[in-house]
Parts: structure tokens; C-alpha cells; sequence
């Protein structure tokens, strides 16, 4: 079986050892299975992306990680972008005021996607961020942006169909960094048990990561360590038995 994982630094980040990444210990211990890895930065590139994985590799199967950096960025009223010169500047979420439209812009992007993989500046735990995901709940920016998730994912199903691939979507892992990121990352994995399985598409929950089970993340709070990468592993060999 010919298996993909569409992700971000999980799949691609050197700071844990290699033979300890979940797509390494899929391979040694699923040698019949061939493995393939691709990233995405912006969920605006997801679709063309994913299509594309699938084709090249000829995918029986495809698995998303949903990315939080990405998502964060859908559900603030202001939005960080960077100018020209490659300055941080804000505007206003483009659909604050018009729900109906149901695509996001690349270039909202962009500031998230700058610092993709370098290593992130220590936050605390609550501070003007959380503000702006407050005022973005607040007037129900968390609603668009679930519909918006949600859309993408059947828009990629209807592609994975038509290509004869299965997908399965892995939920957005906890956020120990913020209260109001990993709130937000909650309700849309809630979002996603709750619709997914209404259109055949699997479904992997991995936010529980790290409630009582001890330490799963590096240092920076945000990337997995070689037991947040086992927990990844044992969720999806599960899956994968029981199809």
C-alpha cells in the first residue's frame, strides 16, 4: 500500500533523532507499506498540494495533519501581514463583516508562514494574542473558520474519490503554549468528530496528546518530542488496523 502524510515540521524536523520519527518507525515496522511525505504551509495551498502528492506517488492513501499556525491566523480580527520591505503590518480579517465567502487569502498568510521553520520566540501564556482570539470569538470568527476548514476538506475528499485515495484527516494537536490557541484548536477538532464521519472521511484525534500522560513536546512547547512522535505512531498503526 502506497501510504502519504501531508503535514508540516512533524514530518520534516531534524531536532529529534531520525529513527524516532513516527514516519520512520511506520516504515520499520510496516515494511510493507511504502511511505511518502509532503508539507504545506498555508492551507490555501493544501488542495492543488494534496492532488499533486496524490498523483505523483500514486497514494492508496492520504493522511492530513491540520496545522495550528496556519488556523491561528483565521480566526483573528487583525491580521499580521508583511509588506514589501518585510515589515509586519496589520489589517482587518478580510471577512469579518462578509461570512459567505468561504476561501482565504494567500498573502494572510505570510506572516505565518515566514518563521515556518525556525524556532519560535517564547510566549507566555496568555498575552495580546489571546486578546485577539477573544474579540475574534467574540463576533464568531471561530465559526468561519471551521466552515472554512470543513469546505477545504471536502473539496480535497472529492479529489482523493475521484482519484480512487482514502483520506483521513489527523485533528490539530494540543497547544500547551496559549489557553486561547489550543481552545480554539479544540473546538475545531470538535467540529471535525462531529461532521467527518458524515462523509466517510477518517478521522484521527491526537489533541489529547499531553493532558495527563506526561511530556510530549520540545522545549519550545509546540514541536513533538520522540514520545509525542511514539503517541502519533500508536494512533495511526491503530487506524491502519482497523481498516
Amino acid at each position: 500500500m502506497n501510504i502519504g502524510f501531508v503535514g508540516g515540521c512533524i514530518n520534516s524536523r531534524g531536532v529529534i533523532e531520525q529513527n524516532k520519527a513516527y514516519h520512520q518507525l511506520l516504515k520499520t515496522t510496516n515494511p510493507q507499506h511504502n511511505i511518502f511525505l509532503t508539507k504545506y504551509s498555508s492551507y490555501t495551498s493544501l488542495t492543488d498540494k494534496t492532488e499533486q502528492f496524490i498523483k505523483t506517488n500514486s497514494l492508496d492513501k492520504v493522511f492530513i495533519f491540520m496545522r495550528h499556525f496556519p488556523y491561528m491566523v483565521l480566526n483573528k480580527p487583525m491580521v499580521r501581514l508583511i509588506n514589501k520591505a518585510g515589515k509586519p503590518y496589520y489589517r482587518i480579517h478580510p471577512y469579518l463583516m462578509n461570512r459567505k465567502v468561504k476561501h482565504w487569502l494567500p498573502e494572510y498568510d505570510k506572516y505565518v508562514t515566514s518563521f515556518e521553520d525556525n524556532i519560535q520566540p517564547k510566549r507566555n501564556y496568555f498575552g495580546l494574542r489571546d486578546v485577539n482570539f477573544i474579540i475574534g470569538k467574540s463576533v464568531g470568527l471561530h465559526n468561519w473558520a471551521s466552515d472554512y476548514i470543513l469546505g477545504l476538506i471536502k473539496e480535497i475528499n472529492a479529489n482523493c474519490i475521484a482519484l480512487n485515495t482514502k483520506l483521513s484527516i489527523i485533528s490539530l494537536p494540543k497547544i500547551v503554549e496559549t489557553i486561547m490557541v489550543d481552545a480554539s484548536c479544540k473546538f475545531l477538532n470538535k467540529r471535525l468528530a462531529e461532521e467527518l464521519p458524515k462523509t466517510n472521511i477518517d478521522y484521527i484525534e491526537i489533541n489529547k496528546l499531553g493532558d495527563k500522560e506526561g511530556n510530549f513536546f520540545q522545549s519550545d512547547k509546540i514541536h513533538l518530542n520522540e514520545r509525542g512522535h511514539q503517541y502519533v505512531f500508536d494512533q495511526i498503526c491503530h487506524h491502519l488496523r482497523m481498516i
